[in-house]
């Protein structure tokens, strides 16, 4: 089978258009009500050079920046709606500011204290033990897929999206060395349909294995709309002979951190002893769990807020 390069959508800056388009209709509106006579009388009365040039701020600016914020959120709201009108209930939605973009962190303008566990490299024979353990807590995660890993434990696969966790594409064979467009396509593509073919969920995140940003997998993810996720905390769980997995994590989390751990690749017993002690201390320092789509649409949304309030 041949994968072709998804077609790119036009990221325009339609939020953009559209807030100031709302400013200027509403100050026509505004100025629309004042007496067309009065309005010439002002400007006949203009002060000469030797006049004060220094006046009030006219007593409708609050109502104007009121309406203006008023009509932003508004905006925002519908294209929320439009967004979700567009994308397959079944899809894990990215706002489209993170979409061909590339994150370590997702810090939120509020401060509040949330942390994204992310696994890579499974399903994998200990996919099941940390899906046993973040059932008990009541935790999500997200889940970065190999797509041959997939194919031989279809049913791991299910549950982790059965279970409420996110999933990212990983690729199909993990390579590292560098890769060609045609091969990047298929290495997407073949993951992307099979994720589909066995969970209905699309997904638009993506983590390029090893977290190498140059072999061509990242290029090809940022021009087909991908929000590329790295991390701010690794665990280092990859080191089999290394211990101490949940004192990395604790000790290097701040809010707003994606946390790298694994559930394939290797025997991840090491991890699957870490998680509880990770899970009972993070949430004992006031931290709360997202997955990395929760966290970016919170992103969004505050920042959004943020910038309507400075209006």
């Amino acid at each position: 089978m041949t994968y072709r390069n998804r077609p790119t959508r036009q990221r325009q800056p339609l939020r953009t258009l559209l807030i100031f388009t709302g400013i200027a209709n509403l100050s026509a509106f505004l100025l629309a009500f004042q007496p067309l006579p009065q309005r010439l009388f002002a400007f006949s009365k203009q002060p000469t050079q030797s006049e004060s040039t220094t006046s009030p701020l006219p007593s409708n600016v609050p109502m104007l920046k009121e309406v203006v914020a008023s009509q932003i959120e508004t905006i925002d709201a519908k294209l929320v709606q439009l967004e979700a009108s567009l994308t397959p209930a079944n899809s894990y939605a990215i706002p489209v500011e993170f979409q061909g973009q590339t994150f370590e962190k997702v810090e939120l303008p509020s401060g509040e204290k949330v942390v994204a566990l992310t696994f890579d490299d499974g399903p994998m024979p200990d996919t099941p033990k940390v899906l046993d353990l973040l059932k008990k807590y009541e935790v999500p995660a997200t889940f970065f897929i190999v797509g041959s890993h997939m194919q031989a434990y279809p049913e791991f696969m299910k549950r982790v999206v059965e279970e409420g966790h996110a999933v990212g594409n990983h690729t199909w064979h993990h390579h590292y060395h560098p890769i060609d467009e045609a091969t990047a396509a298929a290495e997407f593509g073949r993951t992307a349909d099979l994720l589909q073919e066995l969970t209905g969920v699309q997904t638009r995140l993506f983590r390029p294995p090893g977290g190498n940003l140059t072999n061509g997998l990242v290029d090809y993810a940022a021009r087909n709309d991908y929000a590329v996720a790295m991390w701010s905390v690794d665990s280092r769980d990859y080191m089999l002979n290394l211990g101490g997995i949940a004192e990395r994590v604790i000790g290097g989390i701040h809010s707003g951190a994606i946390v790298l751990l694994h559930d394939g690749g290797g025997p991840r017993g090491a991890t699957v002893e870490a998680l509880p002690q990770i899970i009972e201390v993070l949430e004992k320092q006031g931290y709360r769990f997202v997955t990395l789509p929760q966290l970016l649409r919170m992103k969004a949304e505050e920042t959004r807020k943020a910038e309507a309030a400075t209006l």
